[in-house]
């Protein structure tokens, strides 16, 4: 069976569930995506220091930094809120205030001294270019994120609105990931932003939420980087769908190939 092939089952699999169950299942992947997407931006995030943070409030056995904490309690908190506000009889529309409100969550307490000097806040666009890759060219200037990010977003929501199977699901939720990523409309948090907002789509559209693998970084910069230069979503497509597979593997019994 090929990687696409093998990502309908999962989802045929993920559907049969009811949304009950996959709520749970969702709940209980809360350290898995946490870790991963944390790590892929700071590589001193062990998985043990997301457990300890995430599960002893007294932080009693951990050495690391402050920001790690941050980083990691906050997701926790946008998971959770993502999970919940994805499995609710009237989720809260794919909007502006929502990825802005996504943001300050994840970033809360983590931006530098830098970016606050520059009048940067969380769940705010930016004021300053941030751009990055090699030669910072990803990123568009301050002035036209929010037309832009508007303009993606309501292009996902009226996408959604529609009946969508387990493939346009996932081409609607990428799509969206890599459109965050390529207008960097934040002073930092992007990439959270991106993976998160993503998976509340995948969850809310019926498909199961993907905990991208830190281990798979140098992969997953490729695919984002010919969705930026080509305009190719295909790299990502896959990306996502192998990712699903490695995520849900244990527990629903998908080869991964």
């Amino acid at each position: 069976m090929d990687v696409e092939g093998a990502y309908d089952v999962l989802c045929d699999r993920w559907r049969s569930l009811g949304a009950t169950r996959q709520r749970t299942l969702s709940e209980r992947m809360a350290v898995d995506v946490t870790y991963n997407s944390t790590k892929i931006e700071n590589d001193e995030i062990t998985l043990h220091d997301t457990e300890t943070i995430m599960r002893d409030s007294e932080l009693s056995n951990y050495t690391g930094s402050l920001r790690a904490v941050f980083e990691v309690s906050n997701h926790q908190l946008a998971w959770d809120a993502a999970v919940r506000d994805a499995f609710s009889p009237t989720p809260p529309g794919l909007d502006l205030a929502l990825v802005l409100d996504v943001q300050r969550t994840l970033t809360e307490h983590t931006y530098d001294r830098a970016r606050w000097e520059r009048g940067e806040r969380p769940g705010t666009l930016k004021l300053s270019d941030y751009g990055v890759g090699p030669g910072a060219e990803v990123g568009l200037a301050p002035e036209e994120c929010e037309e832009a990010l508007v303009g993606v977003l309501d292009e996902v929501r009226s996408a959604m609105e529609q009946p969508l199977g387990p493939k346009r699901a996932l081409v609607c939720a990428t799509y969206l990931h890599a459109q965050i990523v390529d207008i960097h409309p934040f002073a930092d948090g992007n990439g959270r932003t991106a993976r998160l907002m993503q998976n509340y789509v995948l969850m809310a559209l019926g498909n199961p939420p993907i905990a991208q693998r830190a281990e798979d970084r140098i992969a997953y910069y490729g695919a984002l980087d010919k969705f930026h230069g080509e305009g190719r979503l295909d790299d990502l497509l896959e990306f996502n769908r192998v990712e699903s597979l490695r995520t849900w593997e244990k527990g629903l019994g998908v080869p991964s190939n």
